[in-house]
């Protein structure tokens, strides 16, 4: 397996854990960037890969920097999804491939698959309302997260009797075709996702948590060495199953 010499666009936990792992995916860090230390195109090493895991309000800057080396590169951050159509019109012109998502989780994409199924299935017993819960560390930049977002999605496409998502706390009751999506931040937490059908007869909860950033970062060297010989834009989560060659 070739060594593929990778930078990174962010060096706190997940680029550290990214760090740490690397060598055991194949990878070779050459170089690693965050606020203090902006990437400089001019001035960076030659690599093969770039993965950003910084802050939404630069994604697109980054984007627009390795686009313009013609690169590939993972994109791990989230919150930055109302310029993705500048992010894909980017990965075009420059002919390489971009990945990104909002978990890159292993654990997390077969959590998706699971809520999914249950939802189709919850769909035809009307006695069942749903409520979608999330923790977080309280240092996390986007509320509610983008895997709840994307667990949102996923309840709005397969139940029914649920056509909206609400945020935030209540004034009083919400609408019966409102999905409340709950997100708390405290502490050091990792991550916590929790999908919750309820009835007057019972509740079945799934939930998936985090212990550490290292699913995390699996899931992005995985995806990134696939997305070394790709064009355009993907989302993990639509070739997850692709990636790890799975049939599910």
């Amino acid at each position: 397996m070739a060594q593929i010499r990778a930078v990174l666009l962010g060096h706190g936990r997940m680029g550290k854990q990214l760090e740490a792992l690397a060598p055991d995916y194949g990878y070779q860090i050459v170089g690693w960037y965050d606020i203090d230390h902006p990437f400089d195109p001019e001035q960076a090493p030659s690599f093969d890969i770039a993965f950003d895991f910084s802050h939404p309000d630069v994604v697109r800057t980054h984007v627009q920097q390795i686009a313009a080396l013609r690169k590939p590169m993972v994109i791990g951050t989230t919150g930055w999804y109302d310029r993705l159509e500048d992010v894909q019109r980017l990965a075009r012109e420059a002919e390489i491939g971009i990945l990104y998502g909002r978990n890159f989780s292993v654990g997390m994409q077969v959590f998706f698959r699971l809520v999914r199924t249950a939802a189709r299935i919850v769909n035809a017993l009307e006695a069942y309302d749903v409520l979608i819960a999330e923790t977080h560390h309280r240092g996390k930049v986007d509320s509610p997260s983008g895997t709840a977002q994307q667990l949102a999605e996923i309840i709005l496409q397969h139940f029914d009797r649920k056509t909206a998502v609400f945020t935030g706390n209540p004034d009083g009751g919400i609408a019966p075709e409102q999905l409340q999506v709950v997100a708390a931040r405290v502490g050091a937490v990792p991550g916590e996702h929790s999908v919750v059908f309820d009835s007057e007869a019972d509740s079945i909860l799934l939930t998936h948590r985090a212990r550490s950033r290292k699913g995390f970062a699996i899931g992005a060297l995985l995806g990134g060495r696939w997305i070394l010989d790709k064009v355009g834009c993907y989302d993990f989560t639509n070739v997850f199953e692709d990636i790890l060659q799975l049939r599910v």
